[in-house]
C-alpha cells in the first residue's frame, strides 16, 4: 500500500507509506525551516531537545555488541603496544650504551610538541596569587616565567605561598604502567640556561614503593647570574639531597637513578616579582673524574645496639 502526503508549509513534504513504515523526505537542505526560529537563542533550545531525546532514545543492537566488546578490543591494543615495547627493548643494545655513552640529552626545546611532555604548577592553585607559564621562545628554546607572590592566602590551612614550578609529565607504557628513567651509568646532570639572577632548585622525583615515599624529593640549587649570556650549569647526583613535603631529612640518602620518575624546576626565594628562565635543554653525563659517591653524612636512626661483651672463661662459681 503507497499513500502520498500533502505539502505542509514552505516545504516540500513527501510522506510514503510503504509496507507499514512511513518514510519522509523533507526536501533540500537549505529549504529545510527551523522548527524552533532562526535566531540563536532558540536554535540553542533545539539543540537542547534534540540532544535529550537523543539520550532517552534506546539504543540499538549494534551499539550494545559494540559496548559489549569494547573492553576486549582495548585489552588486545595493549596487548600489543606491550608486544612493540619489547621488540624494542630487545632491538636496544643496552651493553653500547653503557660502555660508549657518556653523555644524552633527555629534554630540547625545539617545538610545541616539546612543551607538551612539561607541566607547570603555581601556589594559583591553593589559592595564592602567583602566575606561571612555559612558553616556546623566538630562539625555539623553553621560556619560563611569571610572577610570584609571598601573600598567603586567608584560609586557615595555607601556611607558606609564592613559588612558582615545571616538571616533565608522567610517561605511561602498556597497561597504564609508570615508564622510569635508569641514569644509573651518569653521574651528572646538566642543563643549559638563561636566567634573571634569581635562585632556582632542581628537583628529581623517583618511584617510592611505599606511601610514606610518595613526597619524596631530591633537591639541589642552582644560581643564574642574570644578563644576556647563558650558563652551562652541571651538578653531581651526589649533591643532591633528600627532602619530603619541603622538609629536608636527617636520613639522607643517595639519589635512586635507576627509576626517576619526573625532574622539574622549582622557584621559591620567598620574593615578590617577575622572574625569566630560558631553558636550551637539559641532559646527564659521565663524568669519570668525578669520584664523590655520596657527599653528607649519614647517621644510624634504627634501635640501639647492645654492645658485644665477652664472658670471662672462669666464673666465680669455679673457684
Amino acid at each position: 500500500m503507497m499513500t502520498i502526503r500533502t505539502l505542509r508549509g514552505p516545504q516540500l513534504a513527501l510522506g510514503l507509506r510503504v509496507c507499514g513504515r512511513h518514510w519522509r523526505h523533507d526536501g533540500p537542505r537549505h529549504q529545510r525551516a527551523d522548527p524552533l526560529g532562526a535566531d540563536g537563542p532558540r536554535t540553542e533550545a533545539k539543540q537542547e531537545v534534540d540532544g535529550a531525546e537523543a539520550a532517552t532514545r534506546p539504543r540499538g543492537f549494534k551499539a550494545k555488541i559494540a559496548d559489549f566488546f569494547r573492553p576486549a578490543g582495548n585489552a588486545v591494543n595493549e596487548v600489543k603496544k606491550y608486544a612493540n615495547e619489547e621488540i624494542t627493548r630487545m632491538k636496544r643494545d643496552d651493553l653500547e650504551q653503557l660502555m660508549f655513552e657518556d653523555s644524552r640529552v633527555l629534554w630540547k626545546f625545539r617545538g610545541p610538541e616539546d612543551l607538551d611532555q612539561w607541566m607547570v604548577t603555581s601556589d594559583k592553585e591553593m589559592g595564592g596569587k602567583s602566575e606561571a607559564y612555559m612558553t616556546l621562545s623566538e630562539n625555539n628554546t623553553a621560556f619560563f616565567h611569571g610572577v610570584t607572590n609571598i601573600e598567603v592566602p586567608k584560609d586557615g590551612v595555607t601556611r607558606y605561598s609564592g613559588y612558582a614550578a615545571i616538571r616533565t609529565k608522567q610517561e605511561h607504557a602498556a597497561f597504564n604502567r609508570r615508564v622510569q628513567l635508569d641514569l644509573t651509568p651518569f653521574n651528572m646532570l646538566n642543563l643549559r640556561v638563561r636566567g634573571d639572577g634569581r635562585t632556582y632548585m632542581i628537583t628529581i622525583s623517583p618511584e617510592g614503593y611505599f606511601s610514606s615515599q610518595w613526597n619524596d624529593l631530591w633537591c639541589f640549587f642552582f644560581f643564574t647570574r642574570g644578563g644576556p649570556h647563558w650558563q652551562d650549569i652541571r651538578v653531581p647526583f651526589s649533591k643532591f639531597f633528600l627532602t619530603s613535603k619541603g622538609r629536608v631529612q636527617d636520613n639522607q640518602c643517595p639519589v635512586p637513578k635507576d627509576r626517576i620518575n619526573t625532574i622539574g624546576i622549582t622557584l621559591g626565594d620567598k620574593i615578590n616579582g617577575p622572574f625569566e628562565l630560558e631553558i636550551d635543554f637539559l641532559g646527564v653525563t659521565n663524568d669519570l673524574t668525578h669520584k664523590e659517591q655520596f657527599a653528607y653524612e649519614q647517621y644510624y636512626q634504627g634501635p640501639r645496639r647492645k654492645r658485644f661483651t665477652k664472658k670471662p672463661l672462669l666464673s666465680t662459681k669455679d673457684w
